[in-house]
């Protein structure tokens, strides 16, 4: 038995993925894996929901222009901020010290642990209901405790865990819903042009509304972008990997969501799961689930590993996974969803922030990471930045502000914050710049 131990501990030990230190050359992935990882990432019910969500409110025409356009300028964050984490080998947490301090990294560390927790419990919840539904008896309490745990193991196995997984559920993922969506026009005689006329299917919202949604469903995605980025080998392999495999792939569940959901005449969710049904339909939709949490898990786990560098990465997943499945079991988390998506506001901001400091400062003769290089224990332009990106991210999210120029309340906070950022920054090292001139 302790030989068990002892083997299973080396293993995992193997998986542990540099937490707080730089990805050497050797362990870098092709694009391809990186491209596939991304992919199953946002494949899941998420995805599903997003197709439905913008076909309750657009026309078929309009529904397809904010998926491309949010698509879009999803992965233009994405692997802009993916790209920080290839140059520097680093995870987000880690990198953050650059902009955050020292100590003030922990700011980032903490929201992103909360959201990433918060969100693995509430969709293994969700999903433990929709199981249910789909096959009319069972637990939800139950099923939710063993789903979530079982979705922590590739967490905890690692990057090569999360790439074991992603690849054959992509895959399947795409195939399935194409032919689910084919099937149910050639066997109910639909026509075309009938379907489409159905949409929206609820309350009318505009462009930029539905656009806005989407993107601000994907914020947390860009922001955690190093994690899995850092195993890029070069900067343009994340550019071409979301672009060519990442988007056409990923677009797919949305687009037959959007299908399903006119032909049903439903944007709800079970009804239009209903649909599909079958032992296949439910395999896809809790490898899609399983794919998005245990990158969730993974970078909560990370996030944590930044505080508490002592501790393995990997125990601190199972710990995570554990504490997770049994709150998801004991309380139906479906009433602080506003809560999370209030922390969620505060995640944008720090894309903001990074980009600037890693891309943007160098522009005005100010070096990258001056608050490391100087030792602080927290950057003061970054935190003050990161609280009022959070206000405003929160204020447009809620109704209680317009965003400017009619722009995704996303967009709209990162250029805000980066602009702050880099106006606090020259203020405060204004010294620096006139040496340089």
């Amino acid at each position: 038995m302790s030989n068990f131990i002892d083997n299973l501990t080396d293993f995992l030990d193997r998986g542990e993925d540099y937490p707080r230190e730089p990805v050497p050359q050797a362990a870098r992935k092709p694009w391809q894996s990186i491209a596939m990882v991304w992919t199953g990432i946002y494949i899941s019910m998420a995805a599903i929901l997003d197709g439905l969500a913008i076909i309750g409110g657009l026309s078929f025409k309009n529904s397809l222009i904010a998926l491309f356009t949010g698509f879009v300028i999803f992965i233009a964050l994405t692997a802009l901020q993916g790209s920080i984490g290839t140059e520097t080998g680093l995870s987000t947490y880690i990198v953050a010290k650059q902009s955050f301090g020292l100590n003030g990294s922990h700011v980032v560390s903490i929201i992103s642990f909360i959201v990433n927790f918060g969100w693995y419990a509430i969709n293994v919840r969700a999903l433990s209901e929709s199981v249910v539904i789909i096959l009319g008896k069972g637990n939800v309490n139950v099923i939710s405790f063993i789903l979530g745990v079982i979705m922590m193991i590739t967490a905890t196995v690692g990057y090569k865990g999360i790439e074991m997984l992603s690849t054959p559920t992509v895959i399947y993922t795409f195939l399935f819903m194409v032919v689910s969506t084919v099937r149910v026009f050639l066997h109910e005689h639909i026509v075309l042009s009938e379907v489409i006329s159905r949409a929206p299917l609820g309350e009318s919202m505009n462009l930029a509304t539905g656009i806005s949604i989407l993107v601000g469903a994907m914020a947390a995605g860009a922001v955690n972008a190093p994690d899995v980025m850092r195993f890029s080998r070069k900067t343009s392999d994340n550019f071409k990997g979301l672009y060519l495999i990442g988007m056409p792939l990923a677009i797919i569940q949305p687009i037959t969501a959007i299908f399903l959901g006119l032909f049903v005449g439903s944007s709800d969710f079970p009804t239009v799961m209903m649909s599909i049904g079958g032992f296949w339909g439910l395999l896809m939709i809790i490898l899609g689930a399983w794919t998005s949490n245990d990158n969730a898990l993974y970078s909560a786990s990370l996030a944590l590993s930044e505080i508490f560098p002592k501790v393995k990465r990997w125990k601190l997943a199972i710990g995570l996974g554990v504490g997770a499945s049994g709150l998801a079991s004991l309380i139906n988390l479906g009433m602080y969803t506003n809560m999370m998506l209030l922390m969620g506001s505060f995640l944008v901001p720090i894309l903001g922030i990074t980009i600037s400091d890693f891309f943007v400062l160098p522009k005005f003769n100010l070096e990258r990471g001056l608050s490391l290089k100087h030792n602080e224990k927290a950057n003061n332009a970054a935190i003050i930045t990161w609280i009022v990106g959070g206000i405003f991210e929160a204020g447009l999210d809620f109704g209680y502000i317009q965003s400017p120029l009619g722009l995704p309340s996303v967009v709209a906070t990162m250029i805000l914050s980066l602009v702050l950022y880099l106006i606090i920054m020259k203020i405060k090292y204004r010294r620096q710049i006139t040496a340089v001139q």
